[in-house]
């Protein structure tokens, strides 16, 4: 973790992404190659020119296209570091290099005569690095001995580690990074989301004249659909007796009922929902029986009806939720939801505003991804279209910062799509 926040602190947002492998043994290599490709790095091929003047450089060298083996048949020697780090840096193609195996630690290995060369290699090499404005990480088997050679690489800014998977981790942290602030960058540049959509700020400007401290459902639906979110049919029974009015949708399928209350945020927790309510009798019925039930255990609630929704199919619940935070300011949450969410706790963050390959990884990121993907016969959920919601999610509340907190909760997702079966947005 130090060594990866090293890295970052250091490269000040540059990309890494494509990387140079500069060697003098096959072993460190592979190693290398391996694990830079597990991170999403690339190894790009140097060009033609820069091959021909490392050639003249190591003319024994086994591999010179990079990954570079400037060791060959030759000796192992620091002298070439320097020379083949120049060439190299000097290639457009070339974000960041990568130097693996004995060099700051070739006087650990070969003794003291060789010492004052290796220290002048590191010098030239700081220079370089500096020079070119490209990050430089060293790999070095002996990076625990306190070398002179090791200690004018640190001193010079460059990070040695002893691993090369931590390396690799330096190197993919600081094009992470990098990819977080080209993303502010366009932000500041003016490509943020739209400004808020009309109905959507008409619909918050009623309940900050009501003086209401969030959304009641209904309007928070129509306030997601404002943004082109996929709500399911619903309607707001004002009066029992307008169950009879209901649209086939919502009259002839089974559906659930659900109080709607400024005062009741948790419906469920007062027994505020009815589910599986068939054919306009029965619901009115039923919002009657419901209404009654609520005037009971909540007498002081200020109720504005009953919400009729169709009830959901199966498919695995998840949670999208947007938040505050004290240190990253606006914060999207993803992972499984329902009931159990706060027993699970299966979930990520990411700062806003989200785009759609943040979400896309978001969705991989949970320990029960494998839910997302279909198991035991079940088929993969829409990943489109959740990643879809979830930046859709982001633009709402990006364009709305008096919106505090959005709670899709639970979000039914399955190989059709998904299904908001409950929406709750808190205000300023």
């Amino acid at each position: 973790m130090f060594a990866v926040a090293d890295m970052v602190s250091r490269t000040g947002g540059r990309s890494t992404r494509r990387v140079a492998i500069l060697s003098e043994g096959g072993g460190p290599i592979s190693q290398a190659a391996d694990a830079l490709a597990e991170r999403g790095l690339d190894l790009p091929r140097l060009a033609t020119e820069t091959e021909a003047r490392l050639k003249t450089i190591t003319p024994a060298a086994t591999q010179l296209s990079n990954p570079v083996d400037a060791g060959g048949a030759t000796d192992p020697h620091p002298r070439y570091f320097p020379l083949c780090s120049k060439e190299i840096l000097g290639d457009p193609v070339v974000d960041a290099l990568l130097i693996v195996g004995y060099f700051g630690g070739y006087q650990v290995r070969y003794g003291a005569s060789i010492a004052e060369t290796e220290n002048t290699a590191a010098r030239e090499v700081v220079a370089l690095a500096k020079q070119a404005g490209k990050p430089v990480i060293v790999q070095c088997h002996y990076a625990e001995f306190a070398t002179a050679a090791i200690d004018i690489l640190r001193a010079g800014g460059i990070i040695v580690v002893r691993s090369i998977e931590i390396a690799a981790a330096c190197l993919a942290g600081a094009e992470c990074y990098h990819q977080v602030v080209i993303a502010d960058r366009r932000v500041e540049e003016g490509q943020s989301p739209p400004p808020a959509r009309p109905a959507a700020s008409k619909i918050v400007a009623g309940a900050q004249a009501e003086r209401r401290r969030g959304l009641l459902e209904p309007e928070a639906l129509e306030l997601l659909a404002s943004y082109g979110v996929e709500v399911p049919p619903f309607a707001l029974l004002r009066s029992p007796s307008e169950a009879a009015s209901l649209p086939v949708t919502l009259s002839l399928a089974p559906v659930a009922l659900k109080i709607v209350s400024k005062d009741i945020l948790h419906k469920s927790d007062v027994g505020g929902v009815r589910l599986g309510v068939t054919g306009s009798p029965a619901i009115e019925a039923a919002s009657i029986a419901l209404l009654a039930h609520i005037g009971k255990v909540c007498p002081d609630a200020e109720l504005a009806g009953v919400l009729v929704a169709p009830m959901a199919g199966k498919g695995v619940e998840v949670i999208i939720g947007v938040t505050n935070d004290p240190q990253f300011g606006r914060i999207i949450m993803f992972g499984l939801g329902g009931i159990f969410v706060e027993i699970l706790k299966d979930v990520v963050f990411r700062a806003l505003p989200l785009d759609r390959r943040e979400a896309e990884s978001m969705l991989d990121e949970i320990r029960g991804h494998a839910l997302l993907t279909g198991i035991r016969g079940s088929r993969p959920v829409d990943r489109e279209k959740l990643i879809s919601l979830l930046v859709d999610v982001s633009r709402v509340a990006t364009s709305h910062p008096e919106i505090t907190e959005i709670d899709l909760n639970p979000v039914i997702v399955n190989s059709e799509g998904y299904v908001i079966v409950d929406a709750r947005m808190l205000l300023a």
